[in-house]
């Protein structure tokens, strides 16, 4: 289950430069129809211009918010862009810290002990930040559980080897949309744009946000599912 954080607004950036870079040949024009984002849009624009070639895309996120992703590979520049949301929703919305955090370590153990692929070191960077610097750096996945703030490390409570991140992926997308309906029958949200409907969402999941209707003010013109078949290196 790949991290992906599609529902809350730079999620949508996110699916839509996934789209492009999964696009048959790298062909823009038989890439799905981008989400529409409006107001919600941070630098979508820019990066829809330049989305050519990965050199391309790579030099327009460093001039834009989501900041230079360490690579010009599609996984380096989906990978830092993954980190950089973790890392933007720590910073922006208090409220959504521990998920934005449990979250950081979910994308950092696959990485680094399911795929065994070194991390960029803009992603180690962000990963430090939010997880603390022996992070991202630890030898083992014991040691790196072990060396997380109590803030993440919830997430992987019980779960003693990376093949059960399976289910710490569950425990997150439970607790996050548990969290999502206290705050709506309390009358309040997190933050800009959030409801556990919207927020952290995989858009090639069973029941994920690539749909046509949209959410929160985006839209993806006569989509349907979209499914996309991953990123190597």
């Amino acid at each position: 289950m790949p991290g992906c954080w599609c529902h809350w607004p730079p999620g949508f950036e996110i699916a839509n430069v996934v789209s492009r870079l999964a696009a048959p040949d790298g062909d823009a024009a038989r890439a799905p129809e981008p989400y529409r984002l409006g107001a919600l849009e941070t630098a979508w624009r820019s990066l829809e211009r330049h989305t050519g070639t990965p050199t391309e895309l790579r030099a327009a996120l460093v001039a834009s918010p989501w900041g230079d992703p360490g690579g010009d590979t599609p996984w380096a520049l989906v990978t830092g862009m993954r980190m950089a949301a973790a890392r933007r929703t720590d910073t922006a919305v208090p409220d959504a810290r521990r998920w934005a955090r449990a979250r950081a370590v979910l994308l950092l153990a696959r990485e680094r002990f399911v795929h065994g692929r070194a991390l960029p070191e803009p992603v180690r960077r962000d990963a430090a930040r939010l997880l603390g610097p022996r992070a991202p750096d630890a030898a083992s996945y014991e040691e790196f559980r072990d060396c997380l703030p109590s803030s993440a490390r919830w997430v992987l409570a019980e779960v003693g080897e990376p093949g059960g991140l399976w289910r710490a992926e569950a425990r997150w997308w439970r607790t996050v949309g548990g969290g999502g309906r206290s705050a709506a029958a309390a009358g309040g949200v997190p933050g800009p744009g959030w409801s556990s409907a919207r927020w952290p969402c995989c858009p090639w999941m069973p029941g994920g946000g690539a749909g046509g209707a949209g959410v929160g003010g985006a839209r993806r013109p006569g989509a349907g599912g979209v499914r996309c078949p991953g990123l190597r290196r």
